[in-house]
């Protein structure tokens, strides 16, 4: 069993394959708790639908540090279920309610493991913090306790708040980098625990209310689903729906900062500013509002309303990169080529190794022609994989829609013509 699950998360499966390990599987059953075990044990909790894409790597990566799988599928279609069988889940049907907790807290009912891990389909664990997480589960002091873990979901956009580059240190990463949301994934199995939220669920409410102490897990987990833009658009169309209806039902602080984001993300860039707008009159100094207002701002082309709003956002916290971005680039796009230089030199050492920042100081000296100051730094982003021919031609069309047409001319003929040793034209991906 264990070498046809290698085999199948390695090279994929065919019906030949699935049936004969299904087979195997049917004499082996389920992975499951005996009655009388070692304290310490794991349940892993999922929800699915149509994974088949993900899941195998998924259970592979957490199989060793738990002691059984319990999958919930809410109406797959492809061969998600019969994956979860073959890797001994226990898999569960479930009727789909438009309710993300309501699934989730059934697959916490079938968990008999002394402690709950949940993850998604298109998430993994690295194996080298196995061991950590095994020594972990294994501490028990017959208290109920909760770990929150930073999710890496990797992405290609650079612009990203929170954008972090990868930096080699996990063998999992995928993508030009990752931006970082935290959440409860690891938690005592306690009957009192259970989800809130039809959508963007939360198991922390509850155990807050339990008083059960949270910690940070310094264990990240792999997030790849952002990488699929065809499944994200999917799946940020269903959230955005349920959105919606969770804000028709209570329009608070949360409600509408969700929705915003989702708005925003999908480039539904005037609802996402008018929710936003909204979250300021409940929070009148929330830096993210004014951020992403400032962006949404950008995508509409809006360059002096998203300067003003990304200069409020740095009054907020001087420290925001983010702002910083959006200030500078809004400026850049007005023509402003001096005021985007001073502001992004002046913030460089605070962030010497941001792409977006890196990226859009080159083209700014370059536009200054300070080519010996721009190529240096074109070097720093190549060295990261970052797609600078794509970068220079978006850069050129947004100058070009803001009527800097002779500045976006400009730049491609700089960009294509004054690279020297040994940064060619090639080397850029430009020509």
């Amino acid at each position: 069993m264990e070498r046809i699950e290698r085999a199948i998360s390695n090279f994929g499966m065919d019906e030949g394959m699935m049936k004969a390990a299904l087979e195997v599987r049917k004499k082996i059953g389920p992975r499951e708790i005996p009655k009388k075990r070692e304290k310490g044990t794991v349940s892993l909790c999922m929800i699915v639908k149509d994974e088949e894409k993900y899941l195998t790597r998924c259970l592979q990566s957490a199989k060793t540090i738990v002691n059984e799988m319990i999958v919930v599928d809410t109406g797959s279609s492809d061969r998600t279920k019969e994956l979860a069988t073959i890797f001994g889940a226990q898999v569960f049907d479930f009727a789909w309610e438009n309710d993300f907790s309501s699934a989730r807290n059934h697959s916490l009912s079938k968990a008999s493991g002394d402690w709950i891990l949940v993850l998604d389909a298109d998430e993994v664990i690295s194996e080298k913090d196995h061991p950590f997480l095994c020594n972990l589960t294994k501490k028990t002091n017959g208290h109920p306790r909760a770990f929150s873990f930073v999710t890496r979901n990797y992405v290609n956009r650079v612009d990203l708040i929170g954008f972090t580059p990868n930096d080699g240190s996990y063998p999992e990463e995928a993508g030009a980098g990752w931006t970082p949301s935290e959440k409860v994934r690891l938690f005592s199995n306690d009957r009192r625990s259970c989800f809130e939220n039809p959508v963007h669920e939360m198991i922390r409410p509850a155990l807050e209310k339990n008083q059960v102490p949270i910690q940070k897990c310094p264990v990240p987990v792999h997030h790849y689903g952002k990488l699929d833009s065809e499944r994200e658009k999917e799946k940020g169309e269903r959230y955005y729906a349920l959105g919606r209806k969770k804000l028709e039902l209570h329009a608070d602080l949360s409600s509408l900062t969700e929705l915003a984001i989702q708005a925003g993300a999908l480039g539904h860039f005037d609802e996402a500013i008018l929710l936003w707008n909204q979250v300021l009159v409940l929070d009148p100094k929330m830096t993210d509002a004014y951020i992403n207002l400032s962006y949404n701002h950008l995508k509409l082309k809006r360059y002096t309303e998203a300067a003003q709003l990304a200069q409020r956002a740095r009054e907020l916290d001087p420290d925001s990169k983010e702002g910083l971005l959006n200030y500078s680039s809004a400026e850049f796009f007005c023509g402003n080529i001096e005021r985007s230089v001073a502001s992004l030199e002046d913030f460089l050492p605070k962030c010497p190794e941001y792409p977006p920042i890196l990226g859009l100081l080159s083209l700014a000296y370059f536009l200054e022609g300070k080519i010996e100051k721009g190529l240096p730094l074109v070097e720093k982003l190549k060295r990261i994989g970052f797609n600078y021919k794509k970068y220079v031609l978006d850069s050129a069309q947004d100058l070009i829609a803001a009527g800097q047409e002779q500045k976006a001319a400009k730049l491609i003929e700089i960009t294509k013509k004054s690279h020297k040793r040994p940064l060619r034209n090639a080397e850029m991906g430009i020509g």
